[in-house]
Order: C-alpha cells, then structure tokens, then sequence
C-alpha cells in the first residue's frame, strides 16, 4: 500500500508539460481535412492577428519550412522571459517528436527537423539574441544556396518565435509581415534576410518596467515567477504548438492568421 502511494506521489511531481503536452501524428501537407488533426482537447488560447494581402502561400514555397525560436544560450538564461522563443522551439519539436537538436557550430545554432511530406527545420541561434540573424544567414546559404539572398518575401517559408514585452503575459499575436518593434532579435533576422517579410509568432511577456519596476533588459533577463511558469507549462507553450502547427501544415495562410485571430475558445481550424 506505501508502495502505490508512493509512485502515485511521484507521479503527480512530474514537470506539468510533460502530463499536459500536445501530442498527435504529423498530418502530411495534402490533408485538407483542418479541424479533424485538432487534438481532442485544447486549452483555450488568447490570441490576435494581423491579416495581410496576399497571404495564401503557393505549394511550391512550402516544400521546406524552418522555424526559428529566438533566445539566449546556456542555464542562466533558460527560464527567462527573454527565452520565450527558445521554450516554443523546444515544445513545438516535443509536439513533433522530432530528433534531439544538435549544435551546428558553422551555423552558430542548435537544429533539428522533421519530415512530414514536406522538410521542417527547428532552428535555435546561439549567437546570444542581438546576434540571431548571423545563424539563420549561414543555415539558409547551406540550405537554400545563396540564391536565398535575391529573395524578398518569407513569410510563407519562415516562422520567428520572439518575446514580447508590448503584449500580456501568455498573449499570441501572428503576424505574416511587419517592423522589428524595437525587439533586436528580429531587426538582426530583418538584417540577415534584407526584408521584414516574415512570419513571426509573438509570445507576449508583459511588460512589468513599464509601471517603472526596473530597466526593460532586467525585465527580460529576468526569470519567470512561479506561477507564469507553470502558466508558461500547461497553457502557453501548447498554445503556441497549435499556432505553429498550422502554420506549417495548411498553405492558406491567410486563414492560419484568422483562426489565430478567432481562437479564443478553440483551437480546431474551421473546415478547408
């Protein structure tokens, strides 16, 4: 009897993503079927967009994918606000189950991907934030040839998962084009494409400076508390797995960036 009682309370320490994670079968790029590789229960998520002209995405632009998670390197920054990105990245490969990453030391980033009829890259800079740009450059010339440089638009092939201080906190916000916002993770991105032309999935931090509690640096270098860690956990990192996932399985992107908009009691796409 001590014995089960024992294992029961182990079992309840255990890191909440790990009992609530998102876990479901890669839906191949020709499923038109949106709501039905929705998981069965989804956590209801706060979340905005930006619509554009233009947005549908042609399948030939969408044969490989890569998703970038912006952050800094090593423990001391690894539950930091500023981290955000990286704890997206990380959750959105468990969703896949993708390989483990692996340093890329010519790229300057940790990489892994998966194949689902169509190559998606996972893609996490260690070149500290400022310095992104400089790892997504050297992963695109190896893996699109420097053809990549004439191009303009990306926001139908890359994803920037980024911190947000200008949003609350565990608030969403897709956006398939626009500025850096001030944030220096995206002006480097914006820097290394030569185009703003991109998707980015903001992931709001709050913005506890504001009210005049500290510098904005020491904000975000700044740990999660307790509680918006576990928020972080078992609501916002699955939030984000959603978002990201259709993005990379449904080419109307335009509609990706509507639910997004709606998804405020569901997370099920509406019907193709």
């Amino acid at each position: 009897m001590f014995l089960v009682l024992a294992v029961a309370f182990i079992g309840r320490k255990r890191w909440p993503l790990a009992r609530q994670e998102v876990r479901f079968r890669p839906v191949r790029a020709r499923h038109r079927n949106w709501s039905s590789a929705a998981p069965r229960t989804t956590p209801q998520v706060a979340c905005t967009a930006t619509a554009s002209t233009n947005g549908s995405a042609p399948n030939e632009h969408r044969d490989r994918l890569v998703l970038v998670g912006l952050g800094n390197p090593g423990p001391k920054y690894e539950k930091t606000r500023h981290n955000a990105g990286f704890l997206a990245a990380d959750a959105v490969a468990r969703a896949y189950r993708a390989p483990a990453f692996r340093l890329n030391e010519s790229w300057q980033a940790l990489h892994t991907h998966i194949d689902i009829g169509r190559q998606v890259h996972i893609l996490k800079p260690i070149t500290y934030m400022n310095l992104s740009g400089q790892a997504l450059r050297s992963f695109l010339r190896d893996t699109f040839g420097t053809g990549f440089e004439r191009e303009t638009e990306w926001s139908t092939r890359l994803l920037v998962l980024v911190d947000d201080t200008a949003l609350p906190f565990g608030k969403l916000r897709l956006r398939l084009r626009g500025s850096d916002g001030g944030h220096n993770g995206l002006k480097s991105i914006a820097q290394a494409l030569r185009s703003e032309r991109y998707s980015r999935l903001r992931i709001g931090i709050g913005g506890d400076h504001r009210a005049g509690n500290g510098s904005a640096v020491d904000y975000v270098l700044s740990d999660f508390s307790r509680a918006e860690w576990r928020t972080m956990e078992e609501q916002v990192l699955i939030d984000c797995v959603q978002v990201a996932r259709h993005w990379i399985e449904h080419d109307d992107l335009a509609k990706v960036v509507q639910f997004c908009n709606a998804a405020r009691s569901t997370m099920h796409m509406p019907p193709a």
